[in-house]
């Protein structure tokens, strides 16, 4: 993991050993990096969660991962973070301010390091979460910046609010790199991160003939059936 230098956040190599308490039986190592998620589905935005928590893990940190739960969690075990259920797909308003005071708690309980919230929404209730730690601690503060404004002035404003008050801002493209730079403040804070792909993880030569056979039990496929997949795509704002 390389994260951007300045205001005391760099996150490269080795990480801290120091032991502060324990998540499903095992230990947790500082830096403590927890992502947050309004659905973690099966989805490319899942599979960036799944290995920033598994490039955490494999450099000695704690990869922690705060959303409702989801076919995504498997993947997250194996790549050796650990998931924690919170409810962050609700959005009233009384809903909200329990949430947040819960992520206060985890934030405090695991000591984290890093608040990186994945989407707008689970940006909200961290960013009040912090809020109420601020005397206690106070853990840089990252938020994925994926999609556009909407049109309606009254949402514009929490929205802009929550991305000032971000330590940096991750987007995944010039576009919303180009609307982020209007909306933050400070410019410098925004960090580019291209998506790509895992060419290890879809490569046709790791996929073994248990997967497929498996796969096709659980499609109930005859042998020798002519198959037509159509790949779907969903906006990062819907995952």
């Amino acid at each position: 993991i390389a994260l951007p230098e300045g205001n005391g956040l760099t996150v490269t190599g080795a990480f801290y050993d120091t032991i502060t308490t324990d998540v499903g039986g095992a230990e947790v190592r500082h830096p403590v990096v927890l992502q947050l998620v309004s659905q973690l589905g099966i989805s490319p935005l899942t599979r960036d969660i799944v290995a920033t928590a598994g490039a955490v893990h494999d450099a000695g940190g704690t990869g922690l991962v705060v959303s409702p739960a989801g076919p995504g969690t498997r993947d997250l075990a194996r790549a050796g973070g650990h998931h924690l259920v919170l409810a962050l797909d609700r959005t009233g308003y009384f809903a909200r301010r329990r949430l947040a005071r819960d992520l206060a708690q985890l934030v405090r309980q695991f000591q984290a390091d890093v608040v990186h919230a994945q989407d707008l929404e689970s940006g909200r209730i961290a960013l009040a979460a912090l809020r109420a730690l601020r005397k206690q601690m106070r853990p840089k503060f990252i938020v994925s910046f994926r999609e556009g404004l909407p049109a309606k002035a009254w949402r514009q404003r929490w929205r802009r609010k929550l991305l000032a008050a971000a330590d940096w801002l991750v987007v995944g493209s010039e576009f919303s790199a180009e609307e982020a730079r209007h909306l933050a403040p400070h410019a410098e804070r925004i960090q580019l991160v291209a998506p790509g792909i895992d060419t290890v993880f879809f490569d046709p030569a790791h996929v073994g003939p248990e997967r497929i056979t498996t796969l096709a039990r659980q499609w109930q496929l005859p042998d020798g059936v002519p198959l037509l997949i159509m790949v779907g795509h969903k906006h990062p704002a819907s995952q």
